[in-house]
This record gives C-alpha cells, structure tokens and sequence, in this order.
C-alpha cells in the first residue's frame, strides 16, 4: 500500500500585508520565544510547558505571514532553525524529566509534531528519542485528549518518512495508536490523526505482522 498522505502543511492563515516589517516584528517575536524557551532549561514543569506553548504561538504566526504559495519552503527552513538553535534537545530532556506533567506533555509533543513537518528533523528528533519520548507520553497520559491528539499527529508526520515505519513499531507507537483510538473513539481529532498513521505505516512488514 501507498501512503494514503504526506506530512501535514504548516497551516495557511492569510497572507503578509506588510511585508518587512511584519517579518522583522515576528523575527523578533521568535528571537524572545527561543531565548525564552532556552532559558527554561531548568525551570519547573509548568514554566518549560509554557515555553513551549510560547514558541508554538509564535510559530504560528509566522506561518499566517506566509505568502500562500511559499508557506512550506519557508516554514521547513524555520522547523530547522528551531531543532539548530537548541529547541530539539531543549523538548528531549523536558519530556524525560517530567514525564508526568501533564503540561509538559501535552506541550513538548505538539511542539515535536510541528517539527517534524520538516523531514530533515525526522530522523534528528528519533535519534534523539524523541518517537520513544511520544510514546511514554500517550502511555503516561492515555486518557488526556490533548496527549494523544497531539502524539497521533506527530507519529502520522515520522510515518512518513521512509526508514522510520519500522523504527515507530519498534518504538510502541502502533500500540499506543490502537490504544488511542480505543479509548477515544468519540474524538474526532485523535480518530483523523490515528487512521492517517496507521494508513502511512501499513506499508511496513513489521505493522502488518503486528
């Protein structure tokens, strides 16, 4: 089987009306959202999840600033800049010591999602235990909707990647999508992101024996 969809888009918005100078008020924005969320390295839980909530804000402004037709070019080269300057290493050793905040769940793995848009951080965020770190967090949060909303689409984006299905089975993320889609099998969201992953890993001879 083909995979049924190719990574998400960064979310279109609108587009710029104000041209440098909106891209320089955002640059700004994005320079205080990453110093902040460096800065944060040894903050508690709930101050690291608002971080990560502050980078993911800023993010999205600047795909709504996005021309239409040059969003994704763009947007890819931002995710890069963001795993480059620290942020992936930052989410890693958030989601490893508070795997039980909630906060820092919910956060770090929509963070990792919104990453892993780029194909070149795939392979950068699972070398780094990042698709082990998404799945202790469904299995610490099975029952929040937010968790594995979140979680669903970032495995959905890492299935994509070739090299990765098996890597994502060998990790428990089938699992914990079956599980996922189990217990919220009345959440819309969490349902779309579980079917578009596992479509994407049917193709694995690993998944397909599982």
């Amino acid at each position: 089987l083909g995979k049924s969809s190719r990574v998400e888009p960064a979310p279109v918005r609108g587009s710029m009306s104000s041209g440098a100078v909106v891209k320089s008020a955002v640059e700004a924005k994005y320079t205080q959202a990453l110093a902040q969320l460096l800065s944060s390295s040894e903050a508690n839980a709930s101050d690291q999840g608002a971080a990560f909530r502050g980078l993911r804000e800023v993010l999205g402004t600047l795909e709504s600033q996005c021309e239409d037709e040059d969003i994704e070019e763009t947007m890819v080269k931002v995710y890069l800049r963001v795993c480059q300057e620290g942020a992936l290493s930052l989410l890693i050793k958030a989601l490893t010591t508070h795997p039980d905040s909630l906060d820092v769940a919910e956060s770090g793995t929509e963070l990792l999602r919104v990453l892993a848009r780029a194909p070149e951080n795939q392979h950068a965020i699972w070398e780094a235990g990042g698709i082990k770190l998404i799945v202790a967090s469904m299995n610490s949060h099975s029952e929040h909707v937010g968790v594995q909303r979140e979680s669903c689409g970032a495995l959905r984006n890492f299935s994509m990647e070739d090299g990765l299905e098996d890597k994502i089975m060998e990790d428990g993320g089938v699992k914990a999508i079956v599980a996922a889609m189990k217990c919220h099998h009345s959440e819309s969201e969490v349902q779309r992101e579980a079917c578009w992953a596992i479509a994407n890993l049917s193709g694995s001879v690993a998944c397909r024996e599982a």
